[in-house]
């Protein structure tokens, strides 16, 4: 009987995070220069704004789906436990680190243990997409007693009352994002059909006044004195942005060089994003921020100018991200990134148990290419935890 070989990988999610993880560098890197948001690769920058967080939640929705089929248990053991471990271990390492740099070079006291504590529950911190995608893909959980069309019901409702919890550092996060998470998740048949046909000229025109669409609802937004409506068009923006988003993803994923590194770098988000704050806080925060003769637009020496320090950063932060990727292969340490599953660690304990051999037995039975596949689909679910 033949065996159907496994299916290529869609390139435009790779893509997609690819190019919102390398915004989100870019927006760090101006922001950790003095003057650095004045520059033109900040101005650049913004142009992504509406899309850099937006997309990477509509991917990791799109990719989640899977939870659907998970009990309570599994839901932890399969998918929550691989955000929850680096956000708890490399969250408080990053805020200690800044405020080290903080108290070193300013004088500012460093904080108690109970503003670590706050800060992680409250996901006012560096890492905050880590804690959101546990607390987003648990709301994509619970909803699947509901019926379709109910959970686009709970969509409509996030989207009008998230903006009233009093709960102010979650609230714009849950408003903004939550939102693209569950029509990630929700419309993934929809999303997919429309990736596949994303260059068709009823596509693009989709995109194009979907697009308008989300400009004149901002504008409008800037009239709003409400804050808690001014949220629900903020929010209503975003949503339209993302249908030019898929465009331009799937766009970009066919230049050949450009498409082939984006997918390169959105395979290894979570590296990226957990290495780079470090980096320039460490190498350029301890090393050169607070540089005698100072740095700024108006600073007339080259090594003193701000665009030259944004520029150097980008080497900075790239060679963070290969310090990770070296550490994420480290034994204890590199778990902290990427950590065995407890049923892995669970059998690498009790290597001979029954259940351990008999699923040794299994994965053997396979024939080659069925064997492949499941790996393939093995890897995949954790790369798209990345």
């Amino acid at each position: 009987m033949p065996v159907a070989a496994p299916q290529q990988r869609m390139a435009w999610p790779d893509v997609a995070k690819g190019l919102s993880i390398l915004g989100v560098v870019l927006l760090h890197i101006t922001l950790a220069v003095p003057d650095g948001s004045e520059t033109f690769g900040a101005h650049a920058n913004e142009l992504l704004a509406p899309l850099r967080m937006p997309l990477f939640f509509l991917v990791s929705g799109f990719f989640s789906v899977k939870v659907f089929r998970f009990s309570f248990v599994q839901l932890w053991t399969k998918r929550l436990w691989f955000l929850a471990v680096p956000y708890l271990c490399w969250a408080p390492v990053e805020m200690w680190l800044k405020n080290y740099e903080w108290f070193a070079f300013l004088g500012q006291p460093m904080p108690e243990k109970d503003y670590y504590i706050d800060s992680l529950i409250e996901s006012s911190n560096m890492y905050w997409f880590l804690h959101s995608l546990v607390l987003f893909t648990m709301v994509l959980w619970a909803t699947k007693v509901l019926p379709a069309w109910a959970r686009w019901g709970v969509l409509v409702l996030v989207i009008i009352f998230a903006p009233v919890f009093p709960y102010p550092p979650l609230v714009a996060k849950v408003s903004t994002y939550l939102p693209c998470f569950l029509i990630g998740a929700y419309g993934r048949p929809l999303i997919e059909r429309f990736a596949n046909q994303a260059l068709k000229p009823w596509a693009l025109l989709i995109g194009l006044l979907s697009y308008m669409a989300a400009k004149e609802v901002l504008v409008q937004a800037e009239n709003i004195n409400d804050a808690q409506f001014h949220q629900v068009l903020n929010t209503v923006a975003t949503v339209l942005h993302l249908p030019g988003g898929i465009i331009l993803a799937v766009l970009l994923a066919k230049i050949p060089v450009l498409g082939e590194a984006l997918k390169r770098i959105g395979r290894h988000t979570l590296v990226i994003y957990i290495s780079h704050p470090i980096a320039l806080t460490v190498i350029f925060g301890y090393g050169f921020r607070y540089r005698e003769g100072g740095i700024g637009l108006d600073v007339p020496e080259l090594m003193g100018h701000t665009t030259t320090w944004v520029l150097l950063c980008i080497p900075v932060t790239i060679a963070g991200a290969f310090a990770m990727q070296l550490l994420s292969k480290l034994p204890v340490i590199g778990w902290t990134l990427f950590p065995p599953s407890p049923e892995a660690f669970h059998a690498w304990l009790r290597p001979h148990s029954a259940k351990a051999r008999k699923r040794m037995r299994a994965m053997r039975a396979l024939h080659p290419v069925e064997r492949r596949a499941r790996e393939q689909a093995q890897r995949e679910d954790r790369q798209a935890l990345q």
